[in-house]
């Protein structure tokens, strides 16, 4: 990036920001002066050198409408010791700049990629980010989107969560935390279901959300107290089964008896 990069004033749009190993190449703190940024990129580097405190003069771009960070990827593959250390202490750089990132008020698109934490950054939540319409974030260690439990509600109209492995997706909770969403593209783990889902609309997104999420195997529980349970296992009558009928519901057992006839009227009819 060139050092020159300062001097460009009216500069909208900067895609590509590297934040290498280089003690020659721009900081966030060039970034400052150009007053007229609307929309910037930045790549941190499997080897990136910050000064600290760096990602908190982010907040500071005070026209920015759209940002988009990578966070770097290193290949699996063995390195010498001393490559070792400097990639662990590279590795340690991003986990402390998406600790200290902060964002401009005026944001209205952010794109996180491949976040190296499972936490969240301190700053990303709806008290912080209250112009905010469009929120993605694709790939990376992130588990949540808590904000310590507070009530605040985001106003973003289109989310992206996808290629999130380790992400907990609670749909209940999802209308709680953003009222507004018109546009929803998920694709992360629900539960024990990993899902990709595309709903375009409120109301489906609504009616999604909505849903009982029913979980693998799982029995139920009405007009069947705890009691009652422990004693059909002690009786051992076989395996339990609800049979609706009508309006009401009834419970059908196989006893080990009948399992016994059904077993000798197979073997005499071969």
């Amino acid at each position: 990036m060139p050092k020159e990069l300062p001097n460009l004033t009216h500069l909208q749009v900067v895609k590509g920001f590297v934040i290498g190993n280089s003690k020659t190449s721009c900081k966030i703190d060039d970034l400052v002066k150009l007053k007229e940024l609307r929309r910037l990129g930045i790549v941190i580097g499997n080897e990136a050198v910050a000064r600290e405190g760096e990602f908190t003069k982010l907040k500071d771009v005070e026209k920015l409408h759209s940002l988009t960070i990578w966070w770097g990827v290193q290949k699996s593959r063995e390195s010498p010791r001393g490559k070792s250390q400097e990639l662990s202490k590279a590795k340690s750089l991003k986990l402390a700049a998406m600790d200290n990132l902060t964002f401009p008020p005026s944001l209205e698109k952010l794109d996180l990629r491949g976040t190296p934490h499972a936490n969240p950054p301190k700053e990303l939540k709806p008290s912080a980010l209250q112009k905010l319409k469009k929120l993605y974030i694709r790939g990376g260690k992130l588990t949540s989107l808590d904000d310590g439990g507070t009530d605040q509600q985001w106003n973003v109209e289109i989310l992206r969560l996808k290629y999130l492995n380790d992400f907990k997706f609670n749909r209940q909770q999802l209308l709680e935390k953003f009222p507004r969403l018109g546009f929803l593209d998920v694709k992360c783990d629900e539960g024990e279901n990993k899902r990709d889902i595309v709903l375009k609309s409120s109301s489906e997104i609504e009616n999604y959300c909505k849903e009982k999420v029913v979980e693998k195997n799982a029995m139920p529980a009405e007009n069947h107290s705890s009691e009652e349970r422990k004693s059909l296992k002690k009786d051992n009558l076989g395996e339990e089964a609800l049979v609706n009928k009508g309006k009401g519901k009834e419970v059908a057992f196989k006893t080990e008896i009948e399992q016994q006839a059904s077993t000798s009227y197979d073997h005499s009819s071969q």
